[in-house]
């Protein structure tokens, strides 16, 4: 069994150093402070839990899952920022979309007993764990985070999806566009299950069909956007409409169109989800549903603030979401679809 005496030596410190670590007392510089934190994680060492009680890290983690799309360095950045401004420490966790690596970046969070934990579009399976190992005073904020199978957490931020794809979908309705298709992201994700069922309620409303086949899911990344649009544009009555579940499979979308020779949105209307700056400078400039994604994380530190100075938080925080109307949307004309045939014969 480690014991606090080899988490010291291995840190280079005394016992006394690590002790304030673990429990968040003292004066201790930052850097000694990741050094023992280093040497728990590395040793496996777990303090009894009734010696933690009233500690405090001074640390929060924060699980994304991809670095590499835009909106979430904006959502880590504002949750950063408002963390510093309290003395707290962000550790960064990058899923990769990949459950394995949600998991074991939970279970590296809980080992080092950090104060609290976000996570954004959590797996049940992640839910599911935080629950049963979680200690007492670690704090969890859930973003996008539906009522699921496992029960809903105590707090948890909801983005108004309703609002955005209402909007978004009464908007291309009235362009006269009828074939209309949605390229999802992963349907493991209880967030992207409920975004394809209000897809699905509000063309039922504005009295358009859904197309079972012009329903695809994807990977929210811009490879799976470009290669799904490919598909949906070579089929022999392809949609005059494409709805992706992020900005970066619309681009994806868009650059698919141009590849077989079409033109946006003379040929094909695009709309993404999420409004990163880059949607604005994309040539042409995407119409999208704006979620705020600095707003998410100012309100996600902000809560966790809250419940680690044991003020009384609400369960649930909606923020809302806006319709931008770009370049990328058009009226549909008539002779769309014998455009799409045309390519398909030449390709």
């Amino acid at each position: 069994m480690v014991k606090m005496g080899d988490v010291a030596r291995d840190a280079k410190v005394s016992i006394a150093t690590v002790s304030k670590v673990l429990n968040g007392t003292g004066r201790i510089s930052e850097q000694t402070r990741q050094r023992v934190l280093r040497s728990v994680e590395r040793l496996g060492y777990k303090p009894p839990k009734n010696t933690l009680k009233k500690s405090r890290t001074k640390t929060v983690g924060l699980v994304i899952p991809s670095i590499n799309n835009p909106f979430f360095p904006l959502l880590a950045s504002s949750v950063e920022t408002a963390l510093i401004e309290s003395n707290y420490n962000m550790f960064l966790c990058n899923t990769s979309r990949r459950e394995d690596n949600e998991l074991k970046h939970i279970r590296r969070l809980l080992d080092r007993y950090v104060d609290g934990i976000i996570l954004f579009s959590p797996s049940e399976k992640a839910v599911e764990y935080i629950r049963r190992n979680k200690s007492t005073n670690t704090a969890v904020i859930f973003i996008e985070e539906p009522i699921n199978a496992a029960g809903r957490c105590d707090s948890f931020i909801k983005i108004d999806n309703v609002k955005g794809m209402t909007e978004a979908l009464q908007y291309i309705v009235s362009l006269r566009h009828k074939r209309i298709a949605y390229i999802t992201g992963p349907l493991s994700r209880a967030c992207n299950r409920e975004r394809l069922e209000i897809f699905s309620k509000i063309l039922g409303e504005l009295d358009v069909p859904l197309i079972e086949e012009l329903i695809l899911e994807s990977n929210f990344e811009y490879e799976g956007g470009y290669n799904l649009g490919w598909q949906l544009l070579k089929y022999p009555s392809p949609p005059t409409a494409i709805f992706t579940g992020n900005d970066l499979m619309a681009f994806g979308v868009i650059n698919s169109a141009i590849t077989l020779g079409l033109q946006v949105p003379e040929d094909v209307s695009v709309i993404g989800f999420d409004d990163i700056p880059q949607a604005n400078h994309f040539i042409p400039s995407l119409t999208t549903i704006r979620q705020p994604a600095k707003e998410i994380g100012k309100m996600a530190a902000r809560l966790i603030l809250d419940k680690l100075s044991e003020i009384e938080i609400p369960e649930i925080v909606e923020l809302p979401t806006s319709l931008v109307i770009r370049q990328s949307t058009g009226y549909c004309s008539e002779q769309l679809t014998n455009r799409a045939i045309m390519v398909e014969e030449n390709v």
